[in-house]
C-alpha cells in the first residue's frame, strides 16, 4: 500500500495488503451459508440478528494468520540476525505454514460444516 507521501507501508517484511488474503479466505468460507444455517450459527453463538458472520470471520482470519505465523517469523528474524540462511529459509516456510494453519483454525467457527453440526444436534 502506498501512502500520500509515496512511501510504502511495510510491517515485518510483508506489505499490509497481504493481510487481506487470509481475511478474504475467511470471508468466503461464510459466503455459502444458507439463511437457515446462518440463523442457527447466530443463535448458537448468541449473536444479534444483524451481526455479520462474514466480517467476524474476516477479522478472525487476519488475527489467526498473524498469530499462527509468529513462531516462524521469530525463527526467520533470528536467522537474519545471525546471518544464517538455513534459519531464514526455515523460518520463512514455517511462518507461511503457520499463517495458513492459523487462518484456517481461527475461521472454523462460522463455516457450513459447523452449521450442519449445530443443525444436526437439534
Amino acid at each position: 500500500m502506498i501512502t500520500k507521501t509515496g512511501q510504502r507501508l511495510v510491517h515485518g517484511g510483508m506489505e499490509k495488503d497481504a493481510l487481506l488474503v487470509p481475511g478474504a479466505f475467511a470471508y468466503f468460507r461464510t459466503s455459502d451459508l444458507s439463511d437457515k444455517e446462518e440463523k442457527a450459527l447466530k443463535k448458537h453463538y448468541g449473536l444479534s440478528d444483524d451481526a455479520s458472520l462474514g466480517l467476524r470471520s474476516f477479522g478472525r482470519g487476519i488475527l489467526g494468520s498473524m498469530i499462527g505465523g509468529m513462531p516462524g517469523n521469530l525463527v526467520s528474524s533470528v536467522g537474519r540476525a545471525t546471518f544464517n540462511p538455513a534459519l531464514m529459509g526455515a523460518g520463512t516456510l514455517a511462518g507461511l505454514a503457520g499463517s495458513v494453519l492459523g487462518a484456517h483454525l481461527a475461521t472454523k467457527k462460522y463455516t457450513k460444516e459447523k452449521a450442519k453440526e449445530i443443525l444436526g444436534s437439534k
